[in-house]
């Protein structure tokens, strides 16, 4: 699999919410709604043929026992958050807002690092107990596969959230 095409026909296992069956589908594939819990057996009896998630979720779950490749897609990004309530912001000084807001950046640039640290870790050990890892140095086409979710999920979900998804694209 190095494109969306070569999804078609193909069922993944999504999170029973509308914009994960989006993304899904986007990709591809036929997005087919799995609880968690029974994801283990979906994969092994083969009504489900691949599933999304972190490295580290399909490590520790040993999905690698009954799949026999991983896409390095980049499809979801987390986020590192902090949150005020608007008042209590506002009654702290201006100093003290300027070190929260540098703290908040520190953290975020530690977290991300951290991440991608994880993340190659855990890519390694799952290539290690026999998972072929396919990224885009092996051909994986991750802007045909952004492009394609990116315009199922604003055909979807711009009426409704079309200006808080500009909003936060424009801070990414």
């Amino acid at each position: 699999v190095l494109s969306p095409k070569d999804l078609q026909g193909v069922k993944i296992r999504a999170i029973p919410f509308p914009i994960y069956m989006a993304a899904v589908e986007g990709m591809g594939a036929v997005a087919t709604p799995v609880d968690f819990a029974e994801l283990p057996t979906q994969l092994a009896t083969k009504a489900v043929n691949g599933q999304e998630n972190p490295v580290d979720t399909i490590f520790a779950n040993k999905f690698y026992e009954t799949q026999s490749h991983l896409m390095l897609t980049g499809h979801i990004k987390g986020a590192e958050l902090v949150v005020f309530n608007d008042a209590a912001w506002k009654k702290l000084s201006p100093t003290l807002q300027a070190q929260i807001m540098e703290a908040a950046k520190e953290v975020s640039k530690k977290a991300t690092q951290m991440t991608k640290e994880s993340d190659a870790s855990y890519t390694k050990q799952l290539a290690d107990k026999g998972m072929k890892v396919v990224g885009p140095k092996e051909g994986l086409d991750i802007e045909a596969f952004r492009s394609r979710v990116q315009e199922l999920v604003s055909k979807r979900f711009d009426a409704k959230f079309g200006e808080v998804y500009k909003e936060i694209r424009a801070i990414q």
